[in-house]
């Protein structure tokens, strides 16, 4: 769902055709849509470049970019805002509603554990919203070897498996019984 909407935009978003457009990391994991993409006018931003790419779009024109649908952490949309470019919030409602509830209890001073692989872009950008204590874990030995913290919550990457995550929640719960689970 949360790709379709972020398609739905950036091709609405290029049919208008109002200066240069740029995603921010490809938009999809799919090289055929990327390439109907590109013809489309559309380019793809390398993940962490908030504006060296931007200098093949010709003098004096203005830039759209298009965060995609795993979004990104409030340090790498501060530094695309810096760029003074146009920016389209394209993540996700679902990775949104996560970045809320981790941010929400950041503030709190949780420590949040994110069930998710460490390297995807949708986890990297959940970590920022962790304000420094955040952990990533994706087996039970990961549950384990956590360390002792205070207030936990434990929230996935929106494309985890539903059994899965509720094993390792089980295992969360065990190890700090006051934690929050979502």
């Amino acid at each position: 769902m949360g790709v379709r909407r972020a398609m739905d935009i950036v091709l609405e978003t290029a049919m208008k055709k109002n200066g240069a457009i740029f995603t921010y990391g490809p938009l999809i994991h799919n090289p055929q849509v990327l390439e109907i993409l590109e013809e489309k006018g559309v380019k793809t931003l390398p993940e962490g470049d908030a504006s060296s790419s931007f200098s093949s779009a010709p003098q004096g024109t203005s830039v759209t970019v298009i965060i995609r649908a795993h979004g990104v952490s409030p340090d790498e949309r501060q530094k695309i805002k810096d760029t003074g470019v146009h920016i389209i919030n394209a993540t996700c409602p679902h990775v949104g509603k996560v970045q809320g509830i981790i941010k929400r209890y950041a503030l709190q001073g949780y420590h949040i554990v994110i069930f998710g692989e460490k390297d995807h872009a949708e986890v990297i950008g959940l970590l920022g919203y962790a304000r420094g204590n955040g952990y990533v874990v994706n087996t039970m030995e990961d549950v384990e070897n956590l360390p002792v913290v205070g207030q936990v919550c434990f929230v996935a990457q929106t494309t985890q498996d539903q059994n899965h995550f509720e094993s390792l929640a089980q295992a969360v719960l065990k190890r700090f019984p006051e934690a929050k689970i979502f």
